[in-house]
């Protein structure tokens, strides 16, 4: 509940894109699976806290996070085409226990 402009309580709007996006950035920041949005209990605190709530699925959360890379992409690009000075490289390669190999790859520029 907010007050409103003429002091009377009111329930608040909720943009339901901006809700996705939140979700979406969780499962980025925080190394979430996909399926996070449909866990049984997230849902039922989403719920919880409101009775009319739209649940996504994992197949937007997806969709969501496939666009989300794209324009991270392309920030990245624009930024390396600004940049006019020295770019550095630095990359480091490693084996699991299990023997899954990662690559890092760390750029600096200026």
């Amino acid at each position: 509940m907010i007050i409103d402009g003429k002091g009377k309580l009111r329930s608040r709007e909720i943009d339901y894109k901006h809700v996705q996006k939140i979700m979406t950035m969780a499962i980025v920041k925080h190394g979430l699976p996909f399926k996070y949005v449909e866990y049984k209990w997230i849902r039922k605190l989403l719920s919880y806290l409101n009775p009319n709530v739209k649940h996504v699925s994992n197949n937007t959360i997806v969709f969501d996070l496939w666009k989300f890379h794209l324009e991270m992409n392309a920030k990245f690009k624009h930024e390396m085409h600004q940049c006019h000075n020295q770019t550095c490289l630095t990359s480091d390669c490693w084996t699991t226990c299990t023997q899954n190999g990662y690559i890092c790859l760390t750029t600096h520029f200026y």
